[in-house]
């Protein structure tokens, strides 16, 4: 008997070990620059294996999958009425593979163990991702100008959504597993050389999603609301003057938060002034197709045709925007129903630490979307994932404690 239990115990930590070799180089893919080829093959493989070998989510609601599902039909649907179809198609397919890769993250992830499992590879591969924008950009970059190469996929708002999550994921094993005092100072040296090679990549997205969660989560979860929020100022004012005094941050991301301020107040003039208008033609697209919008991904359609952006294949910059715009007011709600979904959980078991952090993330998420896009990014698939996974154990919490009452 002791034999087989121990078999199986082999077993099932070979079948552990093969998923979380695939896992990394599955999320290495989409980190750094390997090209659509690999990160596709990877990630299929990865969504056979786990759907054939592991086991389903235990104390898991199919919403997310569900949600997944309808949103995919629905933009397939939408391609129907597309204006150029071909667009749509490749915002299907981005979705369908992103889709897949979190798919089997939230099989994987039914116990804590194997969460802490993940957010730990991420970890690691944030740590190589450190090594390659080094030798890839070198030194002399850092403080002088913001890194990334858009022509070679390496975009420096994914490098600093990147950072900014792994300095999440660092978060939510310190909440939910003890850590020895080694391995938190090892975490605190790693949190520290997350957050300034975020700052030098000069991503005002990435700065905003690594502070807004904490700034929510810490307000919620604070019995003397007017002293948390004391606290908040004084670290926002702490950040702003870091960011806006130290020339080397300054630099690449204070000056770009002095134009996103000038945008805010009014002053068109600055280097951002093509997203107020992207934003302000976007509302007048929807407008005109409310219901069921022009077809997934073609906002840029509309927008090419558009002085001053003729030619540019701008999206909207926001997902509200282009969300509204490309499948209408019904694809809206379908697509935003997730937070909905989400909301409604956390609120109604808000007394429970993750649910805080639970709404936290989906309040952040949804602020995000206003800015920002995300239906076809890596990095917010992977959040949404990451949401709904810390949900399901709050619901597992939830129902562990009606039992035993």
């Amino acid at each position: 008997m002791g034999k087989m239990l121990a078999t199986n115990n082999l077993n099932l930590g070979i079948i552990d070990g093969i998923y979380l070799m695939l896992l990394f180089f599955c999320l290495l893919g989409y980190v750094l620059p390997l090209g659509v080829t690999y990160s596709t093959v990877v990630t299929f493989v990865l969504f056979f294996y786990t759907l054939f070998i592991t086991p389903s989510l235990k104390f898991k609601y199919s919403s997310y999958q569900f949600w997944g599902i309808i949103v995919i039909c629905f933009s397939i649907i939408s391609s129907l009425w597309a204006l150029r179809p071909i667009l749509s198609y490749y915002a299907i397919f981005s979705f369908i593979k992103l889709f897949i890769l979190t798919y089997s993250m939230y099989r994987y992830c039914y116990i804590r163990r194997n969460f802490i499992r993940l957010l730990n590879i991420f970890i690691f591969i944030n740590i190589l991702l450190i090594f390659f924008v080094l030798s890839y950009f070198g030194t002399g970059i850092l403080g002088q100008e913001r890194m990334g190469d858009s022509e070679n996929g390496f975009n420096g708002n994914s490098i600093g959504m990147s950072l900014s999550f792994a300095l999440y994921a660092m978060y939510l094993i310190f909440k939910l597993k003890k850590v020895n005092l080694f391995s938190r100072m090892i975490c605190c040296f790693l949190g520290i050389l997350f957050f300034t090679f975020l700052l030098f990549t000069g991503s005002r997205t990435a700065l905003l999603m690594t502070a807004l969660p904490l700034v929510i989560y810490m307000f919620f979860k604070s019995k003397y609301k007017i002293w948390a929020l004391v606290v908040i100022t004084v670290l926002t004012m702490v950040m702003y003057y870091i960011v806006m005094e130290i020339p080397q941050f300054y630099n690449v991301l204070g000056v770009r938060i002095a134009e996103a301020i000038d945008i805010v107040s009014g002053n068109t003039e600055g280097g951002d002034s093509s997203r107020f208008l992207l934003f302000l033609y976007g509302v007048e697209w929807f407008q005109e197709h409310p219901i069921l919008g022009i077809g997934i991904n073609n906002y840029r359609v509309l927008s090419n045709v558009t002085p001053p952006f003729v030619g540019k294949n701008f999206y909207a910059h926001s997902n509200i925007i282009e969300m509204l715009v490309d499948v209408g007011i019904v694809g809206f709600l379908i697509y935003y129903s997730f937070i909905v979904i989400l909301l409604k959980r956390a609120i109604s078991n808000f007394s429970n630490n993750i649910s805080k952090l639970v709404l936290s993330l989906t309040i952040t998420i949804f602020i995000h979307d206003i800015i920002s896009m995300s239906y076809y990014e890596w990095e917010m698939h992977f959040l949404i994932c990451i949401t709904f996974i810390l949900q399901s154990f709050a619901e597992k919490e939830k129902y562990l404690k009606r039992e035993k009452t």
